[in-house]
């Protein structure tokens, strides 16, 4: 064929070809949700914006629930189960876009809660979640989510039906509940607004801090400029509107100053220590106040119990161009957490917030001020002496620089650790915090003091009044100055150690191998426990029993480990009567009696040992555990064997005449029941 010939049947296959392609294009191209089969778990039509309100429990826990609900007055989401207080719009719409989004593959339908339990999708597994619209008091959904196959994906099922799908998000995790406990309720918490104050640090131009003990005024002023610069604008001013001739153009030329733009700083303008203070942690202030967030919300209608009923913390900010914020803050344990409330704003939120955010806010003085310290090097100092109401103490250092306890003196070993930590810390002592004034400090007549001696014969001398009520700690003057400045918690506790703490309170100075015998007397009985190569013997009153080998070495192990709680150094007599003696052998023959006083109130008792001239004072259950009951210490009895088994009579063929077995345990009623049977056959005869 020619070629000329073919090209009406290429034209033709062309066009063909054309028309196939065309058809093609214009068929409906299946889309993913329908190839993969997946199944829209909302109602069709519904949006987002046609919600009012959110409710999500876990089924264990119902009546732990969070409900979100739409403000129209506000225009905003509310934690409605937390206070009513403002949720985070942008969590809230997620969540809700999340749940409006969420298209499920289908896993299989369980016909019984054994079924669903795999997946963790029955009731009182799953979380529930109930989307409402904005009348009316019935759902418009529920939905129910259980365990996650991946990070990003959750089995999940309406509540009126037993269909598994899986989707691909969780919503457990956007509700704030991780891991796979599924008792973990929703927390309010996790919804809530948590941005306090939200300031322009810029625009912040005077912060006034009033604290329990103390007030802080900053203001931001324009920096004065160097002289130099003074000197130059002046001349600039004087030249002013001079005309100058250029020879060259001849044009008039005007010589005009160049103005620097101004430079600001922070200036302390009422309170301190007389200090420059630190603009670091000035700066940290504005940050916060820049954004300052919380930990979460507390019941508004209880402002004496986080100290907010009559505030003594309070910040009052000036911003420029709007009206000055006042936070008012509480601090019930001056260790822990802190509550706030933005006293100017419309509604009456009180915030939890951080230890650390708080102490941001409202700063303690060493954070913005360098504070007095003694600096007394621990080489120097020759004697500590500390008064307390613990009791008096007085430490020296030998020639050796070893550091002893003058008072009270003990025949007890030393802790020279707990002493050498105590002389260090006084002497590098530095004040954690300061007051104004020492109005209602108790520094009139200080309740403990440290006075150091050094090797110049010098004196230092620090006097503790009362408890701080800014921070963690006591006020404290040193040496006479009158400067209040604050000790802090850890510091007092370091320095001023008790008596009892500077020695070693172990009564027993034995291994257990050492113990070779304890003997035990008291009103109600008395025992004796001796060791020998094959373990303990036993006595009671006299008589041998077989012992519990286990219960002796536990009483020699308690008393090894016997120490005291308090010491009484003052006091070389058990006050009262005695209830009992113990006397403890060691395997050179030697003894030990301790001797043991009545019960106190608290349970405790008073103990001497020979050899020591103090009482010591010892819990109540350590007593008890080196003298049990006699019964705990013998070899228990064993146990009785089983009765054996004993199989039923057989019941008895009828038609004899006996038609059950009498109870062998009524003689007399099993008798007669045979005299009358043999009655009835001598009748019938």
């Amino acid at each position: 064929m020619k070629a000329k010939s073919l090209i009406p049947l290429v034209v033709v296959a062309a066009i063909l070809l054309a028309l196939v392609l065309f058809k093609t294009q214009q068929e409906e191209v299946p889309g993913i949700i329908e190839e993969a089969q997946l199944a829209a778990l909302t109602p069709e039509g519904l949006t987002a914006g046609d919600l009012g309100k959110v409710e999500l429990y876990v089924g264990a826990k119902p009546d732990e629930n969070v409900v979100l609900a739409w403000d129209d007055e506000d225009d905003i989401w509310r934690v409605q189960s937390l206070y009513n207080v403002p949720a985070d719009e942008d969590k809230v719409e997620d969540f809700i876009d999340t749940l409006m989004a969420l298209k499920g593959e289908f896993r299989a339908t369980a016909e019984a809660d054994s079924g669903l339990e795999v997946y963790e999708l029955s009731d009182a597994e799953a979380l529930h979640v109930r989307g409402y619209g904005k009348s009316g008091d019935a759902p418009e959904f529920e939905l129910l989510f259980g365990k996650a196959p991946s990070y990003n994906a959750a089995f999940a099922r309406r509540a009126d039906a037993n269909d598994v799908y899986v989707v691909d998000a969780n919503p457990r995790t956007k509700a704030g509940i991780y891991g796979s406990n599924t008792d973990q309720a929703p927390a309010g918490d996790h919804w809530i607004y948590k941005t306090i104050l939200d300031l322009d640090k810029d625009a912040i131009t005077r912060i006034a801090i009033t604290g329990p003990d103390k007030q802080l005024v900053f203001e931001k002023r324009e920096k004065p400029k160097p002289s130099s610069e003074a000197d130059l604008e002046e001349d600039g001013e004087d030249a002013e509107g001079e005309i100058e001739l250029d020879d060259n153009e001849g044009e008039i030329e005007l010589d005009e100053a160049e103005e620097t733009p101004p430079e600001y700083e922070w200036v302390l303008v009422s309170g301190g220590t007389g200090a420059p203070h630190k603009q670091n942690a000035l700066d940290m202030l504005l940050s916060k106040l820049d954004n300052l967030r919380a930990t979460g919300v507390v019941d508004p209608a209880k402002k004496g119990d986080w100290d907010l009923a009559a505030p003594a913390f309070k910040c009052v900010i000036s911003v420029e161009g709007q009206d000055n914020e006042v936070i008012e803050g509480g601090r019930p344990d001056l260790s822990g957490d802190g509550y706030l409330r933005v006293a100017t704003a419309a509604e009456d939120i009180v915030y939890e917030v951080s230890s650390y955010y708080f102490e941001q806010l409202f700063p303690k003085g060493s954070s913005l001020f360098d504070l007095p310290a003694l600096g007394v090097d621990r080489g120097n100092i020759l004697r500590v002496e500390l008064e307390q109401p613990e009791g008096k103490v007085v430490l020296t250092k030998d020639d050796d620089d070893k550091w002893g306890v003058v008072e009270p003196a003990a025949d007890l070993e030393v802790l020279r650790s707990k002493i050498d930590a105590l002389v260090s810390q006084l002497g590098k002592w530095r004040a954690s915090d300061y007051a104004d004034s020492d109005a209602e400090t108790a520094l009139d007549a200080p309740v403990r003091r440290a006075v150091i001696a050094d090797v110049d014969g010098a004196t230092r001398m620090l006097a503790v009044g009362s408890e701080s009520r800014y921070s963690r700690g006591a006020y404290v003057k040193m040496d006479g100055e009158p400067l209040v400045l604050v000790m802090s918690q850890t510091d007092l506790e370091k320095i001023f150690v008790a008596p009892k703490d500077l020695y070693e309170r172990t009564l027993f100075d034995l291994d257990e191998e050492d113990i070779a015998g304890i003997v035990v007397e008291r009103e109600s009985d008395s025992f004796a426990l001796e060791r020998n190569e094959d373990g303990w013997t036993l006595t009671i009153d006299g008589a041998p029993f077989e012992p519990d080998q286990y219960a002796a070495d536990g009483v020699a192990t308690a008393i090894l480990d016997l120490q005291a709680d308090d010491i009484l150094f003052d006091t070389t007599a058990i006050e009262g009567e005695t209830s009992a003696t113990i006397r403890v052998v060691n395997a050179q023959g030697e003894d030990f009696l301790l001797t043991v006083g009545a019960e106190l109130e608290d349970g405790s008792r008073q103990l001497t040992l020979s050899g020591k001239d103090q009482v010591f004072v010892v819990g109540g259950r350590d007593v008890a555990s080196i003298m049990p009951q006699v019964d705990v210490l013998k070899e228990p009895e064993p146990e009785p064997a089983p009765a054996p088994e004993v199989e039923p009579p057989p019941e008895p063929e009828s038609g004899t005449g006996i038609e059950s077995t009498p109870d062998v345990d009524d003689a007399a009623a099993a008798q007669e029941h045979v005299e009358t049977a043999a009655e009835e056959g001598a009748t019938e005869e």
